[in-house]
């Protein structure tokens, strides 16, 4: 990361008061296509030695493949060319400056400041083998991270451990009070899964799994064939909390609570 942007970084946590710097990271830039520039040089080296021989290859050969040579010569300049503007215009990662009380990230033009308290969720979308994060702000904003950016996916996932550590200490709290939580159209409680589709409770000891599958959560009952519940995650709010929580009822029970994997 560069001196000036690090700087400016640090200068927009103060502003915004996200509190100490914690730290920074920058995605490495990917290098300029080497099999671009050695193109680029075979073919001017094609041309330089073409002129030279002008004369001796118009009388040797004739015209056509004088001109053939010269196209080909052109051929690897273009190709070259070609190879050099795409690594030229490969997507620049995110830079990153984390602080104990928010985050602020720069990529390209675009800059993001984010206090943690600000968020109120977090949601994860696939398109085919692309995943997007939506951060959803009280104040109605919401910034997209994109996993083909380099260093998106990073980011949100530093983001979803965050939001982890800070609210699941208080749902914990709240479900070992009876109360019933709700992420999307999912409720949890001590008694158990209850789902729109189903107006009856599961109970925790009679479900045999929870599985993210390519995005969907299946929810399966002991001794059926059929799925009990199909959730299309990009519906539920907070995945990584659901996650996170699925994972302590196993520990707090120690019976055969189903663990919800967390997505790759």
């Amino acid at each position: 990361m560069k001196k000036k942007t690090l700087q400016h970084l640090h200068d927009l946590a103060a502003h915004h008061q996200l509190g100490e710097p914690l730290a920074c990271i920058a995605e490495p830039q990917e290098p300029i296509s080497r099999l671009g520039l050695l193109t680029i040089i075979i073919g001017l080296v094609l041309i330089v030695v073409l002129a030279q021989l002008a004369p001796f290859l118009i009388a040797l050969l004739p015209l056509w493949q004088v001109v053939l040579v010269l196209l080909i010569a052109l051929m690897w300049i273009v190709v070259g060319l070609w190879l050099l503007a795409s690594s030229l215009m490969r997507q620049k990662g995110i830079e990153t400056l984390l602080c104990t009380s928010g985050i602020v990230w720069k990529h390209r033009r675009s800059i993001e400041t984010i206090r943690w308290q600000d968020i109120e969720s977090l949601w994860r979308k696939t398109q085919g083998s692309i995943l997007h994060y939506e951060v959803r702000l009280r104040d109605g904003r919401v910034v997209v991270l994109d996993s083909r950016v380099p260093g998106a996916e990073k980011l949100a996932r530093f983001v979803e451990d965050v939001l982890t550590s800070r609210h699941l200490p208080s749902l914990m709290q709240a479900y070992q009070n009876a109360a019933i939580l709700k992420f999307g159209t999912l409720c949890i409680s001590r008694c158990g899964l209850q789902v729109p589709e189903h107006p009856e409770v599961l109970p925790w000891d009679q479900i045999k799994y929870m599985r993210n599958i390519e995005g969907v959560l299946i929810v399966r009952q002991k001794q059926q064939v059929a799925d009990w519940a199909t959730i299309p995650l990009l519906t539920v709010p907070n995945v990584c909390i659901l996650e996170a929580m699925v994972h302590s009822l196993h520990t707090l029970h120690r019976t055969q609570t189903p663990v919800l994997e967390r997505s790759a």
